[in-house]
């Protein structure tokens, strides 16, 4: 109610009022860009960087292992919900998990905004149990008396709002909705689309030719064949590489390039190349990219690290805070697995388990757990020396499953 008065009725510099946005633009889902290409979702996944940085980032994410847990009100070690709750198992109508969280980044990183309807509740509890994926060309959504209103551009139908999980990307201070990349890119996706497509239209289309022989008298057909493979004959190739040119009569040859200006189009898409990694935050090698590497980092450990925590997580913490705000009971909240994706070198990672043992915050079975090892006997103790030996390494202790131990 406050939110709404303000925006009717809050006062600007130049006497006005800041109107309420009773009614919020429709998405615009074609234009032409500088360069006069049509750019649309589509017309940006034809350029291959742009496909490629989406599937790159999607694909990262969406393979990813994940858990609910609940921190107790105590304060003390979360705990690992079991079995996972169904919202964060299968939850997508006619999708895997995969596919799901797939459909949410692409629609985040071409346009901003997901849209995800609730369409099936616990009958007793009430808790989200089916999600299904819109696409954003298919959500309207207008601001009425302070309140976000989303209706399907499909039927006009309203969508009750505690039924829809909206995840935004970046926005602007007083939007509601989160800002297009293929719109704000649409400059340089036009730059590249028109330096791919003049470039097959000059490879197909063109006539390039190395050189050009030039005779006073007219040649019939034979003659001009005959002139060339002559001519072939006794320059081309590498043993007849830098031997003088002899023509005899009224000839001349001349020297055939393309022109500068036509063969700089290959420049032209690499810059679009670079300026679309930029736009996402991917390592241009990630790519294949591989000439512009060193300033992320010093090496590609360091680089796809980097990656990870510079432009996955931005993308990670907005479902994870979507699903914990929505979709789970209070207290619980679901986390992505990072491990495998942060994994470094063999020496710094074992180097990395020596300081965590010898400072006590992890025991030899948690060590273990993290390289995908069987707990051992007596591996919880947290303050057992470095160099002391497990229960089954003194003498006389019994070996698991030895006749011994059965005595």
């Amino acid at each position: 109610m406050i939110i709404s008065k303000l925006l009717r009725s809050q006062p600007m510099a130049g006497g006005g009022l800041i109107q309420d946005p009773s009614v919020i633009p429709p998405p615009s889902y074609l234009g032409k860009s500088a360069a006069g290409i049509m750019i649309n979702d589509n017309s940006a996944m034809s350029v291959v960087a742009f496909y490629a940085c989406v599937q790159l980032i999607t694909d990262s994410i969406a393979g990813l292992p994940r858990g609910v847990y609940r921190r107790p009100a105590d304060g003390s070690v979360r705990v690992r919900i079991e079995p996972t709750p169904k919202i964060a198992g299968s939850p997508f109508v006619g999708l895997t998990w995969r596919e799901g969280i797939a459909q949410i980044l692409v629609s985040l990183l071409t346009r901003g905004n997901s849209y995800i309807q609730i369409v099936q509740r616990d009958p007793d509890l009430l808790w989200p149990q089916k999600l299904y994926v819109h696409n954003p060309k298919d959500i309207r959504i207008s601001v009425e008396k302070g309140e976000v209103v989303y209706k399907s551009a499909i039927n006009g139908i309203a969508i009750d709002s505690d039924d829809i999980v909206h995840i935004r990307g970046m926005m602007l201070p007083g939007s509601v909705v989160g800002l297009a990349p293929v719109e704000l890119a649409a400059r340089s996706l036009g730059i590249g689309i028109a330096a791919e497509e003049y470039g097959a239209r000059f490879f197909s289309q063109g006539s390039t030719v190395a050189g050009i022989i030039k005779s006073e008298d007219p040649l019939d057909e034979e003659e001009a064949r005959a002139l060339r493979q002559n001519f072939m004959s006794w320059h081309s190739g590498i043993g007849n590489a830098h031997l003088p040119l002899v023509l005899s009569g009224a000839m001349d040859y001349t020297d055939a390039t393309v022109p500068p200006e036509q063969a700089q189009f290959l420049q032209t898409r690499s810059m679009a190349t670079s300026d679309v990694a930029r736009m996402f935050g991917v390592p241009p090698h990630m790519i294949g990219d591989t000439q512009k590497t060193t300033s992320w980092g010093k090496g590609i450990e360091d680089q796809e690290i980097s990656f990870v925590t510079h432009t996955l997580m931005r993308w990670i913490s907005r479902i994870e805070d979507a699903w914990q705000q929505k979709l789970l009971p209070r207290g619980n909240y679901l986390r992505f697995n990072l491990e495998g994706l942060l994994r470094t070198d063999t020496m710094t990672r074992y180097q990395s388990y020596t300081l965590a043992r010898t400072g006590g915050w992890m025991n030899n079975n948690e060590i273990r757990a993290r390289e995908d090892q069987p707990p051992i006997p007596g591996g919880d103790d947290y303050n057992a020396p470095m160099n002391a030996p497990t229960p089954a390494q003194l003498p006389g202790t019994p070996v698991p499953g030895s006749s011994a131990d059965e005595d």
